[in-house]
């Protein structure tokens, strides 16, 4: 089934930059066979067992769901296609959080789920680094055409910079023990929901950083919209949001170096609106790099405090 998917995805991928022209039966065609595809098989594969009614709930919600999504590759106006779409992704993702009641079948409960914390944890790192490597590889062909003179080479220098402390932030502070998390939980699927919906922010926050790329290498000098310009912040922005409210909803606590920068950029976005979007661009660089600073001082804080043993400590000979 894994197969078939990347088949389906790699075939259709292509449509994606379209789905909002003439190719959004195409779309949605795609989108909804890997889900319905994928618990069809699910469905098949475990009945006659108790588990058998959980696929068959996202079955009937992705039904639901698909009535949404062709009104909307059906609509003729940019805007109803995008009002319905969102009507279509709203049922897909109140699913998980209410359960996805169905009459007769019930909804699902916590206690049917058995996670694995370290399976999610590392299907959780593989979407980022998707983003990640999707974001420099965009950027990258965008600068390809570019005419790569000096400032089309710092705005794609400033993305790049950006997006390896985006890796770093993520890499360090999220996932060195949300798998212990998640095993040990009380509500370990509440726990990954969050977990799952947070992540879908610093998902989007990576990907805007790499549309912000490309409106610097579009729009270096003064002729520039502040809508455009305030979008290359709104990047670095969403991630740290999305790191702040995973590390409240999963851990419980609330990193001050995290919250103080989102502060900044908000503050500093009426700003940025009068400045070039690479000096833009280099506020978002800068904000992720002194986050990324203070992540550091707090693991060696952190450190000192589990291990405060120092040469001062050693064991004193007393004379004989």
């Amino acid at each position: 089934m894994a197969r078939l998917a990347e088949g389906r995805s790699v075939r259709d991928g292509p449509t994606l930059s379209d789905a909002f022209g003439d190719q959004g039966f195409v779309f949605v065609s795609a989108y909804l066979g890997i889900h319905l595809g994928r618990t069809l098989v699910m469905a098949l594969y475990l009945r006659g067992t108790p588990a058998w009614r959980r696929p068959v709930r996202g079955i009937v919600w992705y039904l639901l769901s698909a009535t949404v999504w062709f009104a909307g590759a059906a609509a003729s106006g940019g805007e109803a296609r995008v009002l319905l779409w969102a009507c279509a992704l709203a049922i897909d993702y109140s699913g998980p959080v209410l359960g996805w009641p169905v009459p007769r079948l019930g909804r699902a409960r916590a206690n049917e789920w058995h996670l694995s914390g370290e399976h999610l944890n590392e299907r959780y790192r593989q979407f980022i680094i998707l983003a990640l490597g999707e974001t420099i590889l965009a950027t990258g062909n965008f600068y390809r055409l570019s005419t790569r003179d000096l400032t089309d080479t710092t705005a794609f220098l400033l993305t790049f910079w950006t997006v390896v402390f985006l890796w770093w932030t993520y890499f360090y502070r999220t996932t060195s023990s949300l798998a212990v998390k998640i095993d040990t939980a009380v509500d370990p699927y509440r726990l990954n929901l969050r977990a799952s919906y947070t992540h879908l922010v610093m998902v989007a926050g990576i990907l805007l950083t790499g549309i912000g790329g490309e409106l610097m290498l579009k729009e270096p000098d003064a002729q520039r919209s502040a809508g455009n310009v305030v979008a290359i912040l709104v990047g670095p922005l969403t991630f740290l949001i999305g790191r702040m409210i995973f590390e409240i909803w999963v851990f419980g606590r609330l990193t001050r170096h995290c919250l103080a920068a989102v502060v900044a950029c908000l503050i500093l976005s009426p700003v940025a609106a009068r400045l070039p979007p690479l000096a833009v661009g280099l506020l978002g660089a800068a904000t992720i790099t002194v986050v990324a600073i203070f992540d550091l001082t707090h693991r060696a804080r952190i450190a000192g405090e589990v291990n405060p043993a120092s040469a001062g400590d050693a064991p004193r000979r007393h004379p004989a």
